[in-house]
């Protein structure tokens, strides 16, 4: 094997285990706990509440400007090729949510009643921060702290324009981009360069090309039933690197090393020179696109002109507190 590929290797031979059923860390949900995640598509369902011709309309009276949601579940349905894959990923993803180490965020900013009855919304979405130190954030089952509000990072939101229908789903007009970062605004669990000519800031998974929806509940305090559907360049997820003990954080390392050689995207290297390395330069990253390309997952989207990898993601959201005055 050349140390060309030994990070994607070492990530697609852990992940050929859970899908093979090798069994979970105590840490780590196991992948037989997970979910259905056949894409069919949102369930949009909706609560008991005030009524006009049997349509649930609660919703429209209770949201309000400075309203904030956080993610609270998020499960990944697309890419699904190869088998297994979802459910890896998602084993990964959630607890870094559970542990309030991702937090992806929306507020109401306005709103504007409309003659046909439905609601228009403008949103801010993006990746929010909280008033935790990121210490205190680590152990994988959870620390004994609870954030006590959340504010979104600069640089790393969106506007949104929304409609939200008389039964209280919602859903974004155009296609934009969301920004998703795990980790403060100093550094992120997920480790890459800025890449100004892709309009990408470090530490960063640009979702492009997306689109949301989801249902409100009759008291304005979840979002269930919600959906992105993005696309990820393959050039992008190239020069992304994950950490390889994820969601185990204990051995944490994140700073360029200019002491290695630059490498190119997509390989092991690349994240070794950005991300950095552990004691007696072990490994610590491997690349996502590296990690993609080798277990074969379908390019099937596009953004202007670059092939990219379509994302699916189901979420719930719950309200959260702000920060005082805000």
């Amino acid at each position: 094997m050349t140390a060309g590929r030994r990070g994607a290797l070492l990530a697609a031979g852990v992940f050929l285990c859970v899908a093979g059923g090798c069994g979970s860390d105590d840490g780590v949900p196991d992948p037989a706990d997970a979910s259905d995640s056949g894409d069919q598509g949102p369930d949009l369902a909706v609560d008991d509440g005030a009524q006009e011709d049997g349509v649930n309309q609660t919703c429209l009276q209770c949201i309000e400007p400075g309203l904030m949601l956080r993610w609270h579940k998020i499960d990944l349905v697309e890419p699904s090729v190869p088998a297994g894959l979802p459910e890896f990923l998602n084993n990964i993803i959630q607890p870094d949510v559970n542990d309030y180490r991702i937090n992806i965020g929306l507020r109401i900013n306005e709103i504007s009643p409309k003659p046909d009855g439905t609601l228009g919304v403008q949103l801010t979405a993006g990746t929010t921060w909280h008033d935790l130190d990121p210490s205190d954030v680590l152990a994988i089952h959870g620390g004994d702290k609870t954030p006590s509000w959340y504010q979104f990072m600069d640089g790393l939101t969106t506007e949104v324009d929304a409609v939200v229908k008389k039964d209280c789903t919602f859903g974004t007009s155009e296609e934009t981009t969301l920004w998703f970062k795990s980790g403060p605004a100093e550094f992120g669990y997920m480790c890459s360069p800025a890449r100004p000519d892709l309009v990408a800031p470090a530490d960063v998974l640009p979702f492009e090309k997306a689109i949301t929806w989801g249902t409100f509940d009759n008291q304005c305090t979840r979002i269930m039933n919600g959906r992105i559907d993005a696309c990820i360049r393959a050039v992008r997820a190239c020069e992304i690197c994950v950490f390889i003990l994820s969601p185990d954080y204990k051995t944490f390392v994140s700073e360029e090393d200019p002491s290695v050689d630059p490498a190119e995207p997509c390989l092991p290297q690349f994240c070794d020179r950005w991300c950095g390395r552990g004691e007696g330069g072990v490994p610590l990253w491997t690349n996502l696109g590296g990690f993609i390309e080798t277990i074969e997952v379908p390019q099937n989207c596009e953004v202007n002109g670059d092939p990219g990898y379509h994302f699916v993601v189901n979420f719930e959201a719950e309200v959260v507190p702000v920060p005082p005055g805000s």
